[in-house]
This record gives structure tokens, C-alpha cells and sequence, in this order.
């Protein structure tokens, strides 16, 4: 169903970006399509607004692994196509809360959802705080394939697990563990916590 929902996903993108294209072409008419993609720059989603966490070694860290964020949109986002289909951020990060749930007791986690994204900012200094006291930040896409969390997981310093990123080239070499399935995240988390070296 994620798959499915995915490609929708990817159609509906790409329509508006031929679109957009398109216009660009109108309005230069001399712009051939080569042209507008050659000048089409890819650049990082960085972090949302200022982030400056102050992170721990990764063995002295009290959380074993964490999501804090949002997993819908509030009703002012909606829209007619969210009532046609579950969008693929949303059927992504209640995959990954279902993982959750399987993860042996024995590890400590941190699992903090919100109604929408807008509400997640409202506890960006608890977010910055956790972060660094977090040694594996679980990252689930957003509305698009990126999201801010992987990044700022990055500059926390924690192992990061999220799902296939763009092939772009500030995604080349990235450090984080790509994960295609979410009912394989127990077993992946708990393998890097019962071994100290590779979580290192």
C-alpha cells in the first residue's frame, strides 16, 4: 500500500513540476527543456530553523532510540486529494509507530507524536534536547522523500535509520542506515544496541 501510494505520490509531483517547466519554457521561448534541467540545482532542506543541540558521547546517552514529530496533517492542511488517498508521509510514519511497538521493553525509547508538523515546532527546544540524547534517531520520510529531521540527527550526532533518499549529490556517501521496510526496525535497532562497537 506504501508503494502504491508512493508512485501516486511521485505522479502528482512530477505532473507539477512538467507543468512548471512548461511555464518556464513559455515564458522563454528560446530555453529548450535540456536547458531549464541543467539549470535546475539541487540544494540540502537543512534545518528548520536554528538548531545548535549539545550532543553526548554516544555510549553516555539515556535514550536508546527516538521519533518525535508529527504523523498527519492538522485539518487546515487538508485537502480533496488527502480524502482520496492516505498520503505516503502519513502511511510511512504510522508503519514505523507499529514497529515501535514491537521493540523489546528492555531498551528505553522515546516515541512523541503530534497532530500536524506545525505543532511539532512548538517543542523544538525538547526536540534539540532529546536529539542529543539520543543514540539512533529514527527518520521517516516527509511530504516529500526529505526531511528536516535527518539532518538535524546528523548534526545531534546519532545513528540515523530512514528510508531511500534522493539521488542527489549531498545525499552521496551519507552516513545514516537505509532502511526499505519498516517491520524490520525492531530487529535493526535492537541489533546496534546489543552491540557497542557498531553503534559506535
Amino acid at each position: 500500500m506504501l508503494h502504491f501510494s508512493s508512485i501516486i505520490h511521485y505522479c502528482y509531483k512530477q505532473f507539477w513540476r512538467i507543468s512548471s517547466i512548461l511555464k518556464e519554457i513559455k515564458i522563454h521561448r528560446r530555453l529548450g527543456l535540456s536547458e531549464v534541467e541543467r539549470k535546475t540545482f539541487h540544494i540540502p532542506l537543512g534545518f528548520f530553523s536554528y538548531f545548535e543541540p549539545k550532543p553526548k558521547p554516544i555510549m553516555e546517552r539515556s535514550i536508546d532510540y527516538a521519533f518525535l514529530g508529527s504523523i498527519g496533517f492538522g485539518e487546515r492542511f487538508r485537502n480533496w486529494k488527502h480524502y482520496l488517498m492516505t498520503p505516503p508521509k502519513i502511511l510511512s510514519r504510522n508503519q514505523m509507530l507499529d514497529a515501535f511497538r514491537k521493540v523489546s521493553d528492555k531498551f528505553k525509547g522515546k516515541v512523541y507524536t503530534t497532530g500536524d508538523f506545525f505543532e511539532s515546532i512548538e517543542h523544538q527546544a525538547s526536540y534539540e534536547e532529546v536529539l542529543a540524547d539520543t543514540k539512533i534517531s529514527v527518520c521517516p520520510r516527509g511530504t516529500s522523500y526529505e526531511t528536516f529531521r535527518f539532518f538535524e540527527s546528523c548534526k545531534a550526532g546519532c545513528v540515523v535509520i530512514c528510508e531511500a533518499l534522493p539521488d542527489v549529490w549531498f545525499y552521496k556517501n551519507h552516513p545514516a542506515i537505509i532502511l526499505k521496510d519498516w517491520s524490520k526496525l525492531p530487529s535493526l535497532i535492537e541489533k546496534l544496541l546489543n552491540d557497542e562497537e557498531m553503534l559506535k
